[in-house]
């Protein structure tokens, strides 16, 4: 489906990762999910400064990419940012993604080390892109089935989404 669109109506995906310390400066040049799922990584193009493959980058330089979407690693954990802080960040207002309220959470798995959450993941990036091709698409049935043909497990998406809050567009 995401094949069909055309590279100018792709939306322009900013994804923030390990965002501890409510910053928002830690992103993945080179991410599985984003490209598949029929988007542009506004950062595909900075070189990696970490082992792992993630970059520095200065807030400056995500207000100079005004992407349509921002995407935030997503871990209950104290201290790290959440899409509030995106929100009220006075830097940030002006951002596309901002103004249409379009700043989810990132399931961010690890780079497919675990087939079902990259899946999952895609699907789910996949229905945030492109809300209108995905609008009939179930995501946590879908993705529940991934978790049970794989591991056996039962609504795993689904409750994992419920008790964490994840927003599925």
């Amino acid at each position: 489906v995401t094949e069909t669109v055309p590279y100018e109506d792709k939306p322009r995906v900013y994804l923030g990762l390990w965002t501890n310390e409510k910053i928002i400066t830690k992103t993945m040049p080179s991410y599985q999910g984003i490209e598949p799922a029929g988007a542009v990584n506004v950062a595909a193009d900075v070189a990696p400064t970490t082992y792992w493959g993630m970059a520095e980058i200065k807030k400056e330089q995500i207000i100079a990419w005004n992407p349509d979407i921002i995407l935030i690693h997503w871990l209950s954990v104290p201290n790290y940012m959440t899409i509030q802080d995106v929100y009220s960040d006075p830097d940030l207002t002006n951002l596309n993604a901002v103004k249409n309220s379009r700043v989810y959470y990132s399931q961010t798995t690890s780079e497919g080390k675990d087939y079902a959450n990259t899946l999952a993941e895609l699907y789910y990036f996949a229905k945030i892109f492109h809300p209108d091709k995905f609008q009939d698409m179930d995501l946590n049935a879908e993705c529940d089935a991934f978790f049970h043909r794989l591991y056996g497990l039962d609504n795993y998406y689904t409750e994992w989404t419920t008790e964490y809050g994840i927003i599925i567009p």
